[in-house]
């Protein structure tokens, strides 16, 4: 049972790119607390990049792929090289909040994470993903607009050189 509908994240999320992970388009999901992040662009200017702020990692683990959904091989998956499971394809690949005490927000400069960090704006979020180590309902998303963030951010990334 319960109730599986609409949640939002507490904070904004943000699609972040490396130039190393050029050639293969890998990206990681990070959400910024709403505090840090008031009147910030769609894509972080160098200003925001140097600043502190507080943030979280979401995670897209195998747990997170929903039945019946379309699976390849990690080698399909530029950002999950070296990892030897089964994970969502672009576009239909689940992100939640990494479960537990690992899950909580902490103190981060966003530069030293990535070069490009992309706004994550028009998804819908659910609470369908129940973690299965604290058993609790997490806030999560099927990134439906991955291809068109992480191609921008990437375009960019090109744009800076």
């Amino acid at each position: 049972g319960g109730a599986t509908g609409e949640v939002q994240p507490e904070g904004t999320l943000y699609s972040v790119c490396r130039e190393e992970w050029e050639e293969d388009q890998g990206f990681v999901v990070w959400e910024v607390d709403a505090c840090d992040c008031v009147g910030w662009p769609c894509v972080l200017e160098p200003e925001q990049l140097l600043l502190s702020v507080s943030a979280r990692m979401w995670v897209h683990e195998p747990q997170l792929i929903s039945k019946g959904q379309t699976i390849r091989e990690t080698d399909a998956l530029k950002d999950k090289k070296g990892v030897r499971v089964k994970l969502g394809v672009c576009g239909e690949r689940r992100f939640a909040i990494r479960p537990g005490k690992a899950g909580g927000m902490k103190e981060i400069q966003p530069g030293v994470i990535g070069d490009v960090w992309i706004k994550i704006v028009g998804e819908k979020f659910d609470s369908s993903f129940v973690d299965t180590e604290d058993k609790l309902r997490a806030p999560s998303f099927v990134f439906r607009s991955e291809k068109h963030v992480v191609d921008t951010a990437y375009a960019h990334l090109k744009a800076q050189d």
